[in-house]
C-alpha cells in the first residue's frame, strides 16, 4: 500500500513511531537529533556509503577549463561537499559569469559555504523540477557541467542535450555498499529495538536494504521515501505500509512521521479499546 502524503501537519511528539534511518552517517546525524527533540526512537544504520573518487586528469581539465562554462549545476550535498572542496583548489577566486544551480535547499546550504548561490526551483526538490526552471529551457550552444556521484539518474544530462545544450559532467564521489555482510546488523537491530520504521532517501539506499532486510521481517515495516517515482519502483514489496513524502529534506520526512504518529496512536487506542470490551 502506498500513501502519499501532501500536507505538513503540526508539530507532535513522535512517541510512536521506532525509526532507522539509513542515510549516510554524517548526513544522518541532523535527522537523527531531531527525531529525538521530538521523543521519537532512533537508530542509525547507513545503507549507502560515500567514497571520494581519486583526482584524475579528466576531473583535472574539467576543473581547470570552470570559467568556459555557462552553467554549473550541483546535483546533491555530497555533490557540493566533494566537488566544491575541488573547485575551492583550483579556483581560490571563483570565476565570474557562471549560473550556479542547486537541486535542493540543503544542496543551496552546502553550496552557500563556499560563498556560491545555487538557484533552486520555487517548487519541488528533485531534477524535474530543476529542469522546469526557465533559464534551462533555452540552453542552445551552452556550456553546462553538472557535479554529481557516479552512476545515478541521467535525466538532467539527456534533458540538456536533447535542447542544444553542451553538457559535461564532473564525477566526485561514488555510492558504495556497506560491509555488513560478515555480521549482518539489521535483522537483529529492528528485532530487540521494535523498530516500526524504515527512512530511505533514495532507491539506491531501498536496494542495498533489501540486501540485508530478511524478507519474513517486510510485512511489520512501514516504509518512507522521498518521492512517486522512488515508491513505483517497490510498490509490490508487502511492506506494512509505503509513506511517499514530499521530497528528502529534514522537513519533509519529519511532516511524513507527524501523520505516521497519528495513524499509530490511533490503531493504539484502537486496541485498547478492544481490550477493555473484551
Amino acid at each position: 500500500m502506498i500513501d502519499t502524503f501532501t500536507s505538513i501537519h503540526a508539530t507532535m511528539f513522535l512517541k510512536s513511531v521506532r525509526v532507522l534511518v539509513t542515510r549516510p552517517k554524517n548526513q544522518a546525524k541532523s535527522l537523527a537529533k531531531a527525531i529525538e527533540s521530538r521523543l521519537g526512537n532512533v537508530w542509525v544504520l547507513p545503507m549507502l556509503v560515500i567514497a571520494p573518487l581519486s583526482e584524475s586528469q579528466q576531473m583535472r581539465n574539467l576543473l581547470l577549463n570552470l570559467d568556459q562554462f555557462d552553467k554549473i549545476i550541483v546535483t546533491s550535498q555530497n555533490a557540493a561537499r566533494y566537488g566544491l572542496a575541488l573547485v575551492d583548489q583550483y579556483w581560490p577566486q571563483l570565476p565570474v559569469g557562471i549560473d550556479w544551480y542547486a537541486i535542493g535547499s540543503q544542496t543551496a546550504t552546502t553550496m552557500s559555504h563556499y560563498s556560491i548561490t545555487g538557484k533552486t526551483p520555487a517548487v519541488g526538490l528533485d531534477s524535474e523540477a530543476l529542469l522546469d526552471l526557465a533559464d534551462l529551457g533555452d540552453v542552445k550552444k551552452q556550456k553546462v557541467l553538472i557535479i554529481k556521484g557516479k552512476g545515478g539518474r541521467t535525466l538532467i544530462s539527456d534533458t540538456l542535450k536533447a535542447r542544444g545544450a553542451i553538457v559535461e559532467q564532473l564525477l566526485t564521489y561514488e555510492r558504495q555498499l556497506p560491509d555488513y555482510n560478515t555480521t549482518n546488523p539489521l535483522p537483529s537491530m529492528l528485532r530487540e529495538n521494535r523498530i516500526n520504521t524504515i527512512l530511505c532517501t533514495s532507491a539506491e539506499t531501498v536496494t542495498n536494504l533489501l540486501h540485508f532486510l530478511p524478507k519474513s521481517q517486510i510485512p511489520h515495516l512501514f516504509l518512507i521515501l522521498p518521492s512517486q517515482r522512488v515508491a513505483s519502483t517497490f510498490s509490490a514489496l508487502p511492506f506494512r505500509q509505503i509513506i511517499v513524502s514530499e521530497g528528502a529534506s529534514n522537513e519533509a520526512l519529519l511532516a511524513s512521521l507527524d501523520i505516521l504518529q497519528e495513524q499509530l496512536a490511533r490503531l493504539d487506542q484502537i486496541n485498547k479499546h478492544s481490550e477493555e470490551l473484551s
